[in-house]
């Protein structure tokens, strides 16, 4: 009786292991279809975006001819070619009188304040936070 309960214990055993075994494939077979069709769908978005980048480079060859340039240029742009009496060296240029109306300042430029244990300031402003500013000490 023992030994008919074994048997049929391995039976059922190795049954349940054939259903799970059953069941894994089927859920495997499936994952894989669809990631065959996710895989399917990128190619041929890979293809649509190779296609756009074709197409924009003969755009580019197209709107980058020196010829259809020079037309544009000519149409658009009142430019004149540099005549050889226009060009000079650095020198002979004549220096541009100061248009400023203020009086020339005697006293030295202003100094930028100090900041308060210069080794923990912030060296970039931070939003926010207000630096701590010493007194100028030289002047008294």
């Amino acid at each position: 009786m023992i030994r008919m309960l074994m048997r049929g214990g391995g039976a059922v055993v190795w049954a349940v292991l054939a259903l799970v075994a059953a069941t894994g494939l089927f859920l495997l077979k499936y994952e894989v279809q669809a990631l065959e069709t996710e895989l399917a769908g990128i190619e041929q978005a890979n293809e649509r975006h190779r296609e756009a980048i074709h197409v924009l480079r003969a755009e580019w060859s197209y709107m980058n001819q020196p010829g259809r340039l020079q037309t544009l240029a000519s149409d658009h742009l009142d430019l004149v070619p540099v005549s050889p009496e226009r060009v000079t060296v650095i020198d002979a240029l004549p220096f541009r009188p100061r248009a400023s109306a203020e009086p020339q300042r005697t006293e030295p430029p202003a100094r930028p304040p100090r900041v308060l244990n210069p080794g923990e300031a912030d060296a970039i402003p931070v939003p926010g936070r207000k630096p701590t500013i010493v007194a100028d000490m030289g002047r008294r």
